[in-house]
């Protein structure tokens, strides 16, 4: 049986979600792309989820960016834009 012992709070967790950019930013190869597309798709998921869908298609769109310069295939990149028209 599950029981809630604490509220979600999506702010907390996308100020912690931040410390993992940081570092990706500081060192690119990081994170390997599979991992750095959920990192990406899941603060993009907590701005949404904070009603600040402008700031998760950006967060969408530079993940689109940064993929296709690591040379992710097309239909990958196209699934990524398709979720951010969604939003």
């Amino acid at each position: 049986k599950l029981r809630e012992t604490r509220a979600a709070n999506p702010a907390e967790a996308l100020t912690l979600s931040a410390q993992a950019m940081e570092q990706q930013e500081r060192d690119g190869s990081t994170f390997p792309n599979i991992t750095y597309h959920h990192l990406r798709r899941t603060r993009a998921d907590l701005m949404a989820g904070m009603r600040e869908e402008d700031k998760a298609k950006k967060e969408l769109s530079t993940l689109v960016k940064d993929l296709k310069k690591r040379g992710v295939n097309q239909p990958i990149l196209d699934e990524i834009e398709a979720y951010a028209k969604s939003l």
